[in-house]
């Protein structure tokens, strides 16, 4: 997954350089996640975004967009960095927006402990890194230059695990690998700025 990240920033450079920046939201961020992880119990997630919309045609748009998100479960960040693909329809008053935006989570998380049993002490190391990210939803927003916005999608992490346990005694450790995906839904409601009069 990590040679992904430079094809997507070159995507995104591909798309925006000849396009008009015609928007940028930003907003709050919560998502949740129920018991699908973490080992039965509830995890969520809450932070902020930031995306740059850039016009393609009238009713379709693409750009690029980050987020900072604090998993409950983790003491560290999460960086969501994606491109976006909108498409719009306009009444009198009220855009609505349809996008898909896939991505790359940067995660670098890392614990350990001491375990002791009757085979002696243990160091058990366990971290994990980032992966794949998909956002898809909808939205809703004014047809001011600078309005509210509220958006609803499904949102999907991948996280990839290593769990290395090393007896202290010997010095001897062993790997184990592992991958997930975090599924749920995700709510974003903030502001929408039209740098082009719709």
């Amino acid at each position: 997954m990590k040679k992904l990240l430079p094809v997507l920033l070159i995507s995104m450079y591909a798309v925006t350089s000849e396009a008009q920046l015609t928007s940028i939201q930003a907003a709050p961020v919560v998502s949740f996640f129920g018991n699908d992880v973490s080992n039965g119990h509830d995890v969520n997630n809450y932070g902020g975004e930031l995306i740059a919309n850039y016009s393609i045609d009238k009713s379709i748009s693409a750009g690029a967009g980050l987020q900072l998100l604090k998993f409950t479960d983790q003491s560290n960040l999460s960086a969501p960095l994606f491109a976006t693909v909108k498409a719009s329809l306009s009444s009198n008053k009220f855009v609505y927006f349809f996008h898909i935006d896939p991505g790359y989570v940067i995660n670098n998380y890392y614990s350990s402990f001491i375990e002791k049993d009757g085979n002696g002490d243990f160091k058990l190391e366990y971290k994990h890194t980032g992966g794949f990210y998909l956002g898809t939803g909808a939205g809703v927003h004014l047809k001011s230059k600078a309005s509210p916005y509220i958006n609803l999608q499904y949102s999907m992490y991948q996280l990839k695990y290593l769990l290395r346990v090393t007896n202290i005694g010997t010095s001897q450790g062993e790997d184990y690998p592992d991958k997930g995906f975090m599924r749920g839904i995700t709510i974003t409601a903030g502001l929408w700025l039209n740098t082009k009069r719709q």
